[in-house]
């Protein structure tokens, strides 16, 4: 008979003797399970899902993208550590002023953000009256951000 255990966002399962299965919960909202076979015994078995969970596993149940927002991010994003030129830097602050007065793109949660969230901000400002590299900046600004996070963990 299988025996089944669980700690925080992980649990383990003893598929056939000595082989045990430990799942790691990896994001939620919807929930990702990733999956680790284990050779040995039930001790072993428990030490690694506790490694992998704390390797893997969201806290609490709630990865950090799940409670920021896109103007959090992109807060979080200009004040980063990077090795921006001082033009660069003023750029950013500008553009970031902007996007975090921008409350429907900035009270979006990361879950929430895709790709027909973005065309529509877009679109609103172009039908705002913002030039194209305006726009641009406003872009290149918010797809910095994404990819500074997703670089970070």
């Amino acid at each position: 008979m299988p025996v089944r255990a669980s700690l925080g966002t992980g649990s383990i399962s003893e598929k056939r003797p000595g082989y045990w299965e430990v799942r790691v919960v990896v994001a939620t909202r919807p929930t990702v399970q990733r999956s680790f076979t284990v050779r040995g015994t039930r001790s072993t078995a428990e030490t690694r899902r506790d490694e992998l969970v704390a390797e893997f596993g969201v806290d609490g149940g709630f990865a950090s993208g799940a409670i920021l927002s896109v103007g959090d991010l992109v807060k979080r994003f200009v004040d980063g550590p990077h090795l921006w030129k001082l033009a660069t830097v003023n750029s950013h602050r500008s553009v970031t002023r902007f996007l975090v007065s921008d409350k429907v793109l900035a009270d979006v949660a990361l879950t929430a953000l895709t790709p027909s969230v973005a065309v529509a901000a877009i679109r609103r400002w172009k039908h705002d009256g913002a030039s194209d590299p305006t726009i641009s900046a406003r872009w290149l600004v918010l797809r910095g951000s994404l990819s500074w996070a997703t670089a970070e963990g």
